[in-house]
């Protein structure tokens, strides 16, 4: 063995013990050091039997692999951290010390430092896994003799720099892989792979909110060349015999107009006998990006896409993701059908799964769906939309099925307005939006939700254990503030057992006596559980469904690859797929991670427009209450999807109203503070002095 100079790492000294366990204290230290560096290796083993880390029974040494946790760095803007522990709801704590040698998104694995009645204190011990990709400003210290990488304004952290093939100066931005974790006094270790332009505001808003939560900007350099390479994979489609040919459906897409990640294809016909084929092709990603890839571990690392306003941050690269595995009209792709047959009263009656290759007939947009089928002023099709109008009517009618059965088994109804911000020429934030619900988004829905559960019902006919999408229902945090809404009606409140169907019942009778269904809609979110992958076939409450799964979107969802291949495996037409409960929590836990990215970069560009509004703007602002906390009332701002904060004692020191922090109550407020870096605003009566 090449022994270096350089103390070894904890988790390189945990290796050593758990490979050659039995091991003596004396046998480790010879095995892991040299005569230039055993006094430090023995120290450091020695602080790691103090930590408990390692156990010393008589002479060996073990490791005591039950107190260690891994974990996703998360950063505060004031300094310290979070450990966000895979599989547990709690977090550890991460001191000021400890952060100045993390970045955020890191996967860590640590110890408890302290524990108290507040909680756990992490001792980062080392890394699962180095960071790539990283997109940030180096720059010179104050000494101008070591280096330092800055992600954002409340992230800056020493580096010892190796230079790539583009030269770069103090001051440029660059994207940097971590070569070596820090260890000692040394500082992590980075390798410059590419320098970049300037990036604007808007873009540095965007970079922050999704590196905080661990997903870097650009894909890695191997991936993009396997994501190229897969381009003449697709050279001779359809010579596969397993591949059925369906390109005689006139399948179509429906989509967002900006959409490039086009997963899926619908095509729906009567039957003579009251029933309804529908086919539903999903894009074969799993034929491209095979297990044994690097782009297969930088997608499960990432697990999701993740989308901001204005910008997408896809799972895999764009040559798969936009163009290759995109169904784009008029290309011939590969994909995996479900052949679904639809009983006149709704139900799943029968399912084919196939490798196939299909061909979009035509794109559809959302709203020229809806210009065609549904609002008040119909649209006449064009000749190039006239041939697929029989599809687009079967497909409203499987829904108007899809949605009378699920009212009888309480799938839950929930309606929202999404809101959009809007950039102008320069890529800044120029005003907002929302979009209005369209049947034709609820057509689509109904398509892979039936999908889905057809998948599930086959992971579930093949394995003991696959993956599935299980939605607990309902929790205790967030039903009282329901439950004050539903009993102002003079109604029973709702209980973690209650059903979809009880839900559904309160919603129409709120609605019947001409209440806010929106503000019931978005207390019933809050009081509700978030849905997580598992490998055993559970509920889905949400759907009212006993077995649920992800299967229409791989091109953005690694869940969704991996039941393709499970589906692909005994159709025999893919190897043995493995996917652990601890795999699935990963899943889980990264999708969760890029909710909170997109959410923290909504609340940050609407920081910056509120901004850069002139003082008058901030003044007499018609505002709406949407919640409180012990200390904070919670108010949307002037018809925007701005959320700003009122602190509850100043609004009781002006008032003893308590109806005033009812959902739906109409205030005006004065802005007082806009914190750039959190998206946080702070709000005050208008008129009183903040």
């Amino acid at each position: 063995m090449n022994i270096s100079n350089t103390v070894p790492e904890r988790m390189d000294i945990i290796n050593t013990v758990t490979s050659r366990s039995p091991i003596t204290h004396n046998e480790l230290i010879r095995h892991l050091s040299n005569q230039e560096n055993a006094e430090a290796t023995s120290a450091r083993i020695d602080a790691m039997i103090r930590d408990g880390q390692l156990c010393l029974e008589g002479d060996a040494v073990t490791a005591n692999l039950d107190i260690q946790r891994i974990g996703t760095v998360v950063r505060h803007p004031k300094g310290f951290g979070f450990l966000a522990l895979d599989g547990e709801e709690a977090d550890w704590f991460i001191t000021y010390a400890d952060m100045e040698r993390c970045f955020p998104g890191e996967r860590v694995i640590a110890v408890p430092r302290t524990s108290d009645e507040r909680g756990v204190t992490a001792r980062i011990v080392g890394r699962e896994s180095l960071l790539t990709q990283i997109t940030g400003q180096l720059t010179l210290s104050d000494d101008s003799e070591s280096w330092q990488l800055t992600l954002n304004e409340t992230c800056t952290l020493p580096v010892t720099v190796q230079s790539g093939d583009d030269p770069f100066s103090d001051g440029a931005w660059v994207v940097v892989d971590i070569t070596k974790s820090p260890s000692g006094n040394r500082p992590h270790e980075i390798l410059v792979k590419k320098v970049l332009e300037q990036p604007s505001p808007v873009e540095r808003i965007r970079a922050r909110a999704v590196q905080s939560q661990g997903f870097p900007l650009q894909h890695s350099d191997i991936a993009i060349r396997e994501a190229e390479q897969a381009v003449s994979m697709a050279n001779g489609i359809g010579g596969d015999k397993s591949v059925v040919d369906l390109t005689h459906l006139p399948f179509v897409s429906i989509d967002g107009e900006s959409s490039k990640d086009l997963d899926d294809l619908v095509y729906c016909e009567p039957r003579s006998d009251g029933k309804y084929d529908l086919w539903v092709a999903i894009a074969d990603v799993s034929r491209f990006v095979s297990p044994d890839t690097q782009m297969n571990a930088d997608a499960f690392s990432r697990s999701t896409s993740v989308y901001t306003p204005g910008m997408s941050f896809p799972m895999l690269p764009e040559t798969i993701s936009h163009t290759l595995c995109s169904m784009l009209p008029n290309k011939l792709r590969y994909a995996l059908t479900a052949h679904l047959t639809i009983s006149e009263s709704g139900e799943l009656e029968n399912y084919v799964f196939m490798s196939s290759k299909v061909r979009s007939a035509h794109r559809f947009s959302y709203q020229r769906v809806a210009e065609l089928m549904e609002l008040e002023t119909l649209s006449p099709p064009t000749e190039k939309e006239e041939p697929h109008i029989k599809n687009l009517i079967a497909l409203y009618s499987v829904d108007l099925l899809s949605r009378q059965k699920g009212e009888k088994d309480g799938t839950m109804v929930i309606e929202r307005e999404e809101p959009i911000i809007h950039f102008d020429a320069k890529g800044d934030v120029s005003g907002f939006g929302a979009t209005k619900p369209l049947k034709a988004h609820q057509v689509i829905e109904s398509a892979m939700v039936y999908a889905n559960v057809a998948a599930a019902l086959f992971l579930e006919e093949h394995y003991d254990a696959a993956i599935y999408r299980h939605h607990p229902g309902l929790q205790e945090k967030g039903l009282d503030e329901l439950n004050e809404l539903i009993e102002d009606y003079g109604l029973e409140p709702l209980t973690t057992s209650s059903s979809g169907a009880e839900c559904n019942a309160r919603r129409v009778a709120i609605e019947l006596a001409g209440g806010d269904i929106k503000d019931f809609d978005r207390l019933l979110r809050g009081a509700m559980t978030f849905a997580r992958y598992s490998t055993t076939a559970t509920s889905h409450f949400g759907l009212s469904k006993a077995q649920y799964t992800h299967f229409t979107s791989p091109i953005r969802r690694y869940g969704d690859i991996v039941v393709h291949r499970l589906i692909k495996h005994k159709l025999g037409e893919h190897e043995a797929v493995f996917f652990s409960e601890c795999d699935a929590e990963h899943v889980s836990a990264r999708s969760y991670d890029a909710n909170i990215a997109e959410r923290s970069c909504s609340d940050m560009l609407c920081a910056r427009w509120w901004a850069q509004q002139p003082p008058v703007s901030k003044k007499a602002i018609p505002a709406t209450v949407r919640g409180n906390s012990e200390r904070m009332l919670f108010l949307s701002l002037g018809g925007t999807p701005v959320e700003g904060a009122l602190p509850l004692d100043e609004l009781f020191d002006n008032t003893s109203e308590p109806s005033l922090l009812d959902a739906g109550t109409m205030l005006t407020v004065d802005i007082v503070d806009i914190d750039e870096m959190t998206g946080r605003i702070r709000l005050s009566l208008h008129g009183i002095s903040a």
